[in-house]
């Protein structure tokens, strides 16, 4: 009898980024990689060089009068270049890094749940509906995602969560991963910057256009604040890996890395920022009609910034370094009328990755 090979959408699409743009061998079986290329070949166009140049090396644009996407598109294209050492093999992993990471079997025995029945419920109502959905799922070996209707027990899941140290689990991610939500949530249950009082970093004061964006001075406080509570540190912190944080949303990403164990981290984002307007509007090559930049006009960089910073969007891509630690930002041109955003988080994730390069002294 012949092995059926089953592959989510995500696997795939990481791994046929991973094929094409790098001609990266995975960590898989020989019969497994062999049925990801015939994937990989149907999609190559999709997945092919981020560049666009001419002859030349420079980028060619349509008007007199250039737009401001189009400029940042002209910048990013110049801008983006692949590490000078690839990394050879990638062992693939889905949503290992994605949300706040806590161990189960402590959650439930300190809110007294016990092992039951397996059954999936699509909205969870009680702790009964998530242990029988979190039975079901682990019986397969395979995780979901569910909303939680009860404020009340949520509330109690998260305070249990409190007590369970994010030192017992960061410290084992060399580089991780995150949205706004995860991050925010990540400093509530640390008690970290900016979320005293609820799980939010968006704009806070009544009457901003900007109400549902994160604001960028606080992301920057948080990615310092966990790299330096987590982060591999010689003098605190030595047997910890972290030494990276990637944070993504729907207009930026920010990047925080040890500049000792990381370079090549302003390509590495911009790459990451391209890839999320390319995919969402399905597109081959970003076209400035299709995107708009949705950022606010001025910005801190960080809680301590002394002015107000506005995008130079032939430079759009700002750096800095603080107590130890380098950082790298960048708009999102996002899609006016998405059509692909399954995956996008891990293909902004992956890509930024693949071009960082990773000095390999610090692969505890």
């Amino acid at each position: 009898m012949g092995t059926k090979l089953y592959f989510t959408s995500l696997l795939v699409l990481i791994l046929a980024c991973l094929c094409t743009v790098w001609l990266t061998k995975p960590d898989l079986s020989d019969s497994v990689l062999y049925k990801v290329n015939e994937w990989v070949n149907d999609i190559k166009k999709f997945t092919k060089s981020f560049s666009s140049q001419n002859e030349d090396g420079g980028v060619v644009l349509n008007d007199n009068e250039t737009k401001e996407e189009e400029s940042i598109i002209a910048a990013w294209n110049n801008f983006i270049k692949p590490p000078s050492k690839k990394f050879k093999r990638i062992s693939v992993g889905i949503n290992s890094c994605v949300d706040l990471i806590v161990r189960a079997l402590p959650v439930f025995e300190a809110l007294h749940i016990r092992p039951g029945s397996a059954k999936d419920h699509a909205i969870l109502k009680n702790f009964d509906d998530l242990q029988e959905t979190f039975s079901y799922f682990f019986s397969k070996g395979s995780a979901a995602e569910r909303s939680y209707m009860n404020k009340e027990e949520f509330d109690k899941m998260v305070s249990v969560a409190e007590n369970i140290s994010n030192s017992q689990v960061i410290p084992l991610i060399t580089s991780l991963g995150l949205n706004e939500e995860e991050l925010a949530l990540l400093s509530y249950v640390g008690k970290g910057p900016h979320t005293e009082s609820s799980p939010t970093l968006k704009v806070s004061h009544a009457g901003s256009s900007h109400n549902n964006q994160p604001e960028i001075h606080k992301v920057s406080d948080v990615i310092l604040w966990l790299l330096k509570t987590y982060g591999h540190s010689r003098k605190s912190f030595e047997e910890s890996r972290l030494t990276r944080i990637h944070f993504h949303s729907l207009t930026y990403h920010i990047v925080g890395t040890l500049p000792e164990a990381w370079t090549n981290s302003e390509s590495a984002v911009a790459a990451g920022t391209e890839v999320a307007g390319r995919q969402a509007c399905n597109i081959e090559q970003l076209e400035s009609d299709k995107v708009e930049l949705k950022i606010p006009k001025t910005f801190k960089l960080h809680s301590n910034d002394d002015k107000l910073r506005e995008i130079d969007e032939k430079r759009p891509v700002i750096s800095w370094d603080m107590e130890g630690y380098h950082f790298v930002f960048s708009p999102v041109l996002v899609c006016r009328h998405p059509i692909k955003t399954v995956g996008l988080g891990d293909a902004i994730s992956s890509t930024g990755l693949m071009y960082s390069q990773f000095l390999t002294k610090y692969r505890l």
